[in-house]
């Protein structure tokens, strides 16, 4: 392992970057899954593919890699790419769905564990009834039950290539608008090698599948 981060560093300094990813991809289980997918995700950027560099600095954050080196870099790329989706939104429930997305189940317990404090508390004190704190217990547990049952069953992506939105799963259906490389958008229900993008507003339609790279 030190010799092959050994060879990765060199190839990196001298600007090697088609190097760095052919090593990379080589030895991808060397590494963790979170580590991998930012290293990649850095490289591809300094080669100015900043889509596919995009998609990988969010799986990273995805995988539990979710580092200030990550979110420095991950925030170049969105810079460098100035596209419309589910982070930049005008849409509130759009906003709030990428927000929510972004923090890992480590927040969704401690917000959870904060509002079951609070409910002891507020018992214990008899500031409300028992009956009141079964109501808190189980408002208190909505974070962690949503993120379990919902969040983690969405499929979020980013586009790799420009992309065409069609109103239906094939190209002979009228193009709807076209939706700029590197992305984030949420899609649901697949149909013979389409997706459809549920969100941000602005993007709802038809893509080809292999435009598209799963986050999650």
């Amino acid at each position: 392992m030190e010799s092959l981060l050994k060879s990765l560093r060199e190839q990196y300094q001298s600007s090697d970057f088609e190097a760095v990813k052919t090593s990379l991809i080589d030895n991808k289980d060397a590494f963790d899954k979170g580590e991998f997918h930012y290293n990649l995700g850095t490289v591809y950027s300094k080669t100015g593919n900043y889509a596919v560099g995009r998609y990988h600095l969010e799986k990273a954050v995805y995988e539990g890699y979710d580092t200030a080196a990550t979110k420095h870099n991950l925030k170049i790329v969105k810079d460098k790419l100035s596209t419309q989706d589910l982070s930049t939104s005008q849409s509130i429930d759009d906003v709030l769905l990428s927000k929510s997305i972004s923090y890992g189940p480590d927040f969704f317990i401690f917000v959870t564990l904060i509002f079951l404090v609070v409910s002891i508390v507020l018992f214990n004190k008899k500031v409300v009834k028992r009956w009141g704190v079964a109501i808190l217990i189980l408002l208190s547990l909505t974070p962690i039950t949503a993120k379990h049952f919902y969040l983690d069953n969405l499929n979020i992506a980013v586009l790799f290539n420009d992309s065409n939105v069609y109103e239906g799963p094939s190209g002979i259906f009228e193009k709807t608008g076209e939706i700029p490389k590197g992305a984030k958008v949420l899609v649901g229900k697949t149909i013979d090698g389409w997706f459809f993008i549920e969100r941000p507003v602005e993007y709802v339609g038809w893509i080809k599948m292999n435009d598209v790279g799963i986050l999650k």
